[in-house]
């Protein structure tokens, strides 16, 4: 009996008490970083393993009170054993609190991604370009949602080693951990509710669209008429007034070339044949001579005082 209880003593003196508490967790996260979730879960469990069975040891197979009877002698075994039971302890609860930190990180990180997910999804779009880059993005996301899922699996496989070992997490750690598991579906649920979303707003851009396409056949159809009615005009006197209305059609103009350009790409996003907008090149090639010809006018009466009297 003295042996027995000696080298059972010793056995876990060796195993626990030289184990340094302010390391323990940085070498069991430096051993563990690199291993898959199969061998990680399989340390840990390990881990936690043994100091249950030094627990059960100490307590129960080796010696179940704090002083042995030897015969001649009275050992005391009291502190040694406390020691060891406090060590067994404080080994594990540093073992669970990694874990808990651990997913609870994970966690945090994968609702936030999930959390900005749901926001672009969510964001209602102002134009058919704006659509159309948000059908591309949730098109994109089923490589990131899988590995997200993948992820979420994987904490819940390391929650599980705690639940495992009846510890139960802070309630803060528990409504993270629920949310985070509940974010696939919230997620399926928010596209399903898109898709009608998108349907209508793409039929609301493409009526958006037909009756761009008629206001601006419409503005063609008057800036024609106002190209057309510099044929007519000639007084010198009016030269600065001309000038005015001249750049007011030259912006106008400009415009309508970039709103044939509007027009078309929005035309090819949602599949339509383009519209050849020639008429606009050839109001500007038509209005150029008068355009130039009013601006030398505008220059010329403004810098004719400077060249006569200096």
């Amino acid at each position: 009996w003295p042996l027995r209880l000696a080298e059972g003593y010793t056995a876990h003196c060796t195993a626990l008490l030289q184990v340094a508490e302010g390391e323990y967790a940085h070498e069991l996260h430096a051993r563990t970083a690199e291993l898959s979730l199969a061998n990680w879960l399989k340390e840990y469990r390990t881990e936690l393993g043994s100091h249950a069975r030094a627990v059960e040891e100490v307590t129960s197979s080796i010696c179940l009170y704090s002083t042995v009877n030897l015969g001649m002698f009275c050992a005391d075994v009291g502190e040694v054993r406390a020691a060891l039971l406090t060590k067994a302890h404080s080994l594990s609860a540093i073992i669970c609190s990694t874990i808990a930190e651990q997913c609870r990180l994970e966690n945090t990180r994968i609702s936030a991604r999930f959390s900005e997910v749901t926001a672009r999804i969510a964001d209602e779009s102002k134009d058919v370009e704006a659509l159309t880059q948000k059908k591309a993005y949730i098109d994109s996301l089923t490589a990131e949602m899988g590995a997200l899922a993948d992820e979420i699996t994987t904490v819940k496989a390391k929650l599980r080693v705690l639940d495992d070992a009846q510890v139960v997490l802070e309630p803060e750690d528990f409504s993270l951990a629920c949310n985070t598991q509940a974010w696939p579906s919230n997620i399926e649920a928010a596209r399903v509710r898109n898709e009608t979303s998108m349907t209508n707003a793409t039929q609301g851009f493409s009526v958006e669209l037909q009756e761009m396409q008629e206001s601006f056949l419409n503005d063609l159809k008057r800036y024609a008429k106002e190209v057309e009615g510099y044929q007519a005009l000639g007084d010198i006197a009016d030269c600065e007034a001309h000038y005015d209305s001249v750049r007011q059609l030259q912006q106008k103009l400009e415009d309508a070339k970039a709103l044939s350009e509007l027009i078309n790409s929005r035309e090819a996003l949602f599949g339509w044949p383009l519209t050849h907008y020639e008429q606009v090149k050839k109001l500007c090639k038509a209005f150029a001579p008068f355009a130039s010809l009013w601006t030398i006018g505008s220059d010329w009466l403004t810098q004719y005082p400077v060249w006569m009297e200096g």
